[in-house]
Formats: structure tokens, sequence, C-alpha cells
């Protein structure tokens, strides 16, 4: 003990006397690529929270509220996983709203006397769909200076859309519900969040001022982050999430830990003793509000809020170990998980999914995507349980084969999993789902799940369901339904020839067909993304990203290419427009793909969209390609409809009328992965290299957000 209150002195002591040299070492610190919108070099002794100066030897790079210092290759960093770090961010701090609104439900369930399970009766019982959209309303309503949650998912009809199921959630929902439970005695339910809308709209008053005091804000947050390397987005977490109680930065490096730690230090400054408990466990001030009081509220800026410098640098805890071990040691004990590793995160799934508490989230990144696009397809299914096909839909296909393994893993602990948002962005995918504990849901998990049939001669694909779902039915007029049967599903769904050009069909899958994202969480992080776009390094691509993901069919699995089947009947492609106008005038539904500009979402079935290409090469003939060619067999049949391809007002994406960038380009060249940390080869040399000399240029590149980066 003496000797660590000797070390915390002198600590303390350091980081005194690095204020008053930080201007000093400021001037020496290196300027950095990314000088826009607060990411990029600082300088050492400025930015939010800096805590002590450089050391000799080390660059400061700053990123949103933190900094970091650096030194050549020994600690991986990677400037172009800036919107990584800042849609996690925007994430969690929509969690966090998320998490307040599902606290008040239950609660309010808990005063007005829902008892148990009685929730479970309800067939649209669904707390986290319910708070998020609740949460979304608020939001809006906050940008529109209105009265929060006014109804405007009642206005759009947006509020229940890319569902896709009903997500049973488990009495006493993690630690908070556990503790609201002690506190009542009685159980609360996700009822709360149907019969509370139901009283709304039925005019009925809300409850008595005694049974609001039940509305109480949930404990801060509790954060891990499995593979933290420099320590930069667990820093990160703490300073601009609000809420949050303690991170815990997981490195099985010791070179990464020392780094962390580092700049910890950096940020922070040396952490009082007293507070270092507090960190732990999330408790270190009066009524669970440590790390700030703005839980639940969103729109409304980010400054001020998270760790602030001088408080306590012991709520960012660097931790040497293997991260597949540690979670599996600390069951259901964070709020959040983290998971960005260098390469597959297959082999950390298992750990993942048992350490994230009830209703937590987890977030996955996957960078093999030479694995999961196809190039090395049975490695793909000895990681990942699933064969992609290398189609132009591969980049979402990657993202269901990810959430097929996820929800495979969660599924032998009795868990599973429910996607938020799930993105294609540059070289790597990222998805972030809420986990829950529930045997009964787990049995529904086949009817999620589909393999895929892709013709190898023209573009079409079928999907066949793994499993059904098929609701009982009640033998007697007043008797209560039977519980629902799980059934395998039914096939073949297609003949075993494609039916439009006669080759043969390749199986893919099994990957998740349900949907990948949520219409409330979208709506929710796109407005803390508008929030915070002042803090914001990578704002540009993030909202993008998340614009064309608002304006996806979310219960549309994967997509068409409408250069790939143009290229399929050697025929010039119609426009982007005319093409989705002949789709909408035909009756169905269409929409863009996030993964790619020229991606086409359709619940029009394949024979159709090949009617309305042959009715554009009607009028535009193409040259014969010989007998028993695709191209030739798919046009030797006469369309069954007459394409109209006036233009259709649905057919135009919202972001882009009002101008809006959806598909950002790089901010700078060479924006991709980099080389694995501590690599002293010449490919590694070489790219340090060429980084170092394109350094403190101008970027042209940078977006302006006025208009699309495609010719659609």
């Amino acid at each position: 003990m003496v000797d660590k209150r000797k070390a915390e002195g002198e600590a303390e002591a350091e980081h005194k006397k690095s204020k008053g040299e930080a201007a000093v070492a400021g001037e020496e610190s290196s300027a950095g690529p990314e000088g826009s919108a607060g990411a990029g070099a600082g300088e050492a002794g400025g930015g939010a929270g800096a805590g002590m100066g450089p050391s000799a030897g080390f660059k400061v790079l700053k990123e949103g509220a933190a900094e970091i210092l650096v030194q050549g290759n020994d600690v991986f960093y990677n400037k172009a996983q800036v919107v990584n770090r800042d849609l996690s961010i925007s994430v969690l701090r929509a969690f966090v709203a998320v998490r307040g609104e599902e606290a008040n439900q239950r609660a309010a369930a808990v005063a007005r006397g829902v008892k148990g399970r009685a929730y479970l009766k309800h067939p649209n019982a669904d707390l986290a769909a319910a708070a998020a959209a609740a949460a979304a309303g608020k939001l809006r309503g906050a940008e529109k200076g209105e009265t929060a949650g006014k109804g405007e998912d009642a206005e759009n009809g947006e509020a229940g859309e890319g569902k896709g199921e009903q997500t049973e959630v488990k009495e006493g929902e993690g630690r908070d519900a556990q503790e609201t439970e002690e506190k009542s005695g009685e159980k609360g339910g996700a009822a709360a969040a149907t019969d509370a809308a139901a009283e709304a709209q039925a005019g009925q008053q809300p409850p008595p001022p005694q049974q609001q005091a039940n509305l109480r804000e949930v404990k801060p947050l509790r954060i891990l982050e499995g593979l933290a390397a420099s320590g930069l987005r667990s820093i990160r977490y703490a300073k601009e999430i609000p809420g949050v109680g303690s991170v815990v930065a997981l490195d099985n490096d010791p070179v990464a830990v020392q780094a962390c730690q580092r700049n910890v230090l950096h940020n922070f400054g040396a952490a009082p003793a007293r507070d270092a408990a507090a960190a732990e466990g999330g408790e270190g001030k009066e009524d669970g509000k440590e790390g700030g009081e703005e839980e639940g509220k969103g729109g409304k800026g980010w400054e001020g809020e998270g760790a602030r410098e001088g408080e306590e640098s012991a709520r960012v805890k660097a931790e040497q170990g293997d991260a597949r071990v540690y979670m599996i040691l600390h069951e259901k004990e964070f709020d959040a998980v983290d998971l960005d590793p260098y390469g597959s995160p297959s082999v950390f799934l298992d750990g993942a999914v048992q350490a994230v508490a009830d209703g937590g989230m987890l977030l996955v990144t996957a960078t093999d995507m030479a694995v999961l696009c196809g190039n090395n397809a049975e490695v793909c299914y000895s990681k990942y349980g699933g064969y992609p096909h290398r189609a132009k839909y591969c980049h979402e296909m990657a993202i269901r084969i990810l959430l097929a393994s996820i929800e495979s893993a969660a599924n032998r602990f009795k868990r599973h999993i429910v996607p938020v948002l799930s993105v294609s962005v540059d070289f790597y995918v990222r998805v972030f789902v809420r986990v829950f504990t529930s045997a009964q849901a787990v049995k529904a998990t086949p009817s999620k799940l589909a393999y895929v049939f892709q013709c190898s001669g023209c573009d079409s694909y079928h999907l066949q369901p793994v499993g059904r779902v098929v609701d009982g039915r009640a033998k007697k007029p007043d008797a209560p339904p039977p519980p629902p049967r799980y059934l395998p599903g039914l096939g073949p769904v297609i003949p075993p020839a494609c039916e439009h050009c006669g080759r043969h069909l390749s199986i893919g899958g099994p990957m998740w067909s349900a949907p990948i994202h949520d219409a409330s969480w979208v709506r929710l992080i796109l407005g803390e993304v508008q929030a915070g776009k002042a803090k914001l390094a990578g704002f540009g691509k993030v909202h993008g990203l998340l614009t064309a993901v608002s304006e996806e069919l979310h219960d549309i699995p994967l997509y068409i290419d409408l250069h790939e089947i143009s290229a399929t009947l050697k025929c010039t492609p119609p426009s982007m427009l005319l093409f989705r106008s002949a789709l909408v005038n035909a009756g169905h539904r269409v929409s863009g793909a996030h993964s790619n500009p020229l991606g086409i979402k359709t619940d029009a079935p394949l024979g159709l969209i090949w009617d309305v290409m042959r009715c554009w090469i009607r009028d535009h003939p193409v040259k014969s390609q010989g007998e028993g060619s695709p191209a030739d067999t798919i046009l030797a049949k006469p369309p069954t409809i007459e394409a109209n391809f006036a233009k259709a007002p649905k057919a135009l994406s919202k972001a882009q009328q009002k101008g809006v960038a959806r598909f950002v380009p790089n901010p700078e060249a060479y924006w991709g992965p980099k080389p694995r940390a501590g690599r002293k080869d010449a490919t590694a040399m070489a790219v340090l290299a060429r980084e170092a000399g394109a350094e403190g240029k101008d970027q042209t590149g940078q977006a302006d957000g006025k208009g699309d980066a495609t010719a659609e």
C-alpha cells in the first residue's frame, strides 16, 4: 500500500509538472493528416482532457476528445477506422438513451402493478423496440423544438418497420431490472411499453407523483474493449459517452497495454486512490450518477459529457490478458462488449456472447473480407459456419454470415441476438446487436436463417429458409391458442436448374435472413450523429452511411446489381431512375443498398426483373451471344408484362432529392487496412513510409455533403 500511494503521488506530481511544460512539448508534436473536424495530430498540451506532455520520440494524435501517443508501428493504429469509432460512439450513446427509456418503462410497469411474466401474453410485447422508438421520437421532438415524443412515429408510420421478429425479453433483464424488482418487490415486464401506449391512446392520466418517483436512472455503463491496442477507442468511450461507469481496455500484448496505460495517463492524469474502487464497480458517486447525468437524453450536443480532465483515470482500466478467457470468466458483467480484431472475430464470439449482460450491446468488426466475400469460401465455412457466394451482394452476405455465426454462438447458451445496425464500410463489416436470454426465442432461430441458391449463368438467386414457425390453432373458438410450432423449412423452392437461363445452381449459407437493421434504432443513431457533428471527424461518411441504411428495405435480404444484370445480357444499362421506376410502376417496392451504390433492393420477383430488361432491350437491341448462352436463353422468352419506364416519384431517393451525400469518397489516398502492429518487413515499412510522405499535404477528396458520389 505504501508503494502504491508513493507511485500515485509521483504520478500526480508528474501530471502537474507536465501541465506546465505542455506548451513547450506541444511545439514538438508532429502534424498529422487528420486535421479536419477534430481529427489528426494535436498539440501535446491542447485538446480536451490532455493530462501530460508526450515523451521524447512520441507523436500526439488527436481524435474526437481523446489524444494518444504513438511511436512508429509498435502499437496498431489506423486512422481509416475513425468511421468505425465515430459510429460506435453514436450507437452507444443511443444505447444509453434506450437503456434509460427501458428502465423508466419497467419501473412504470411495476408501479402500475404488472407482475410476473404476464407481458408474454401480449403478442406485440417488445420492450427493446418500443424503447428505441420512444427514444427516437423524443430526439426528433427535441430537434424540432417540440414536446418530446409527440408521436412522429405514428405520423410517418415507421415505428414498427424493420423489426422482423418478436423479441422475448427475459424478466429482470440485466442488472438494472434485477435491482428495480428488488426495490419494488414486484417483477416488471415488457408489457409496460405496450400497455403505456394503449393508455396514452385511451386518454388515461400518467401515474401519480409518488409512482413517478420510481422512474429512476439506470446504473453507469460498463464497457469491455476486448482488443484495445493503444486504448484510443476506450478513452473516447469514457470521454464522449454519458453515463459510463468503467471501461476495461484489454489486450494480450504487453507493449499495447503499456501504451494504453500511457495514453490513459496522458488524457486523464493520475487517478486518486479513493476512486479506483468506484471505477471498478461503477458506483463512485451518490445515486449511481457517476459519469454524467445526461443518460437517456440525446440531441443536445456532446459538450461536457463523459469523463472530464482531472477525473478518475481509473475509469479506463488497461489490463493484459487473453480476451477469450477473460470474457468467459466475466459472465454477463458488461453492458457493452466491443470486439475489433485484426482479422476474424470468430474465435472470440463464444466468450463475447457470455460476457454481455441481458439486453446488452455487442459490437463486432470483421476485416477478413477476402474470406467472407468468397475468395476463400472453405475458410469462411470453417470460421463462421457459412459458405459465401462470390456475387455482387457479397458484402451484405458477409454481414449476414457474421450475424448467423454470432447467433449460433449465443444459442449454445440459451441466448439470441437482435441486430440494431449492421454495415459494410470500406474494408470491413461492423455489426451492432443486442443479446437476450430466452430459451423460447432460441427455438425460432432456424426461421431467421436461410440457404442461398445462386445461378452460375445469370444473377438470379433464391432463398431457402432453414426453418419456419407455425402459429397454433385453437380447437375451440373460445379456447386460447396453443404455443407455436417450430418446423423445418419447406423445399425445394426452385427446380435443379435455373428457370431463367438453364444453368446449374450453387448453394451458399446458411446466413441471417431476418432484418439486419432496426428502423427505430437507425433514426435514433442518425439523430445522435447529427447532434455530435462538430465532434465527429468522420461525420461525412458516418452520416452518409446511416442515410443510405435508413432508406433500405430492411425486410429484403440481398440485392441485385443493375450493371451486373446488364452485363449478363450484354446491353447498355438503363439509368437507375428508369429501372427503379419500372419496378415501382409494376406495383413493387424498391430502394438502394448501403453496401453498393448500384445495388437495388426490391420485393419484385426475378422473373419480373428479367421482363423489365427484355422490354428495355426490345427498344435497345443487342447482338446475339450464341445459342445456349445465358443472354440468348433469357431474351428468347417474351416478356409477360409491358414495362412502364415513366419516372415515378417513389423511385427517387429522398436523400438524393435533398442533396444529402450517401456514398462519400474517402478523405485521402491509401485509405484502407494497415500492417499489423510490430511488423518490420519491407511491405510494412513501405506502407509506413508512404503514410509519412502523405502527412501534411492538403486533402482534396473531403466530401462537402452537397451531393451524391454516385451516378444514380
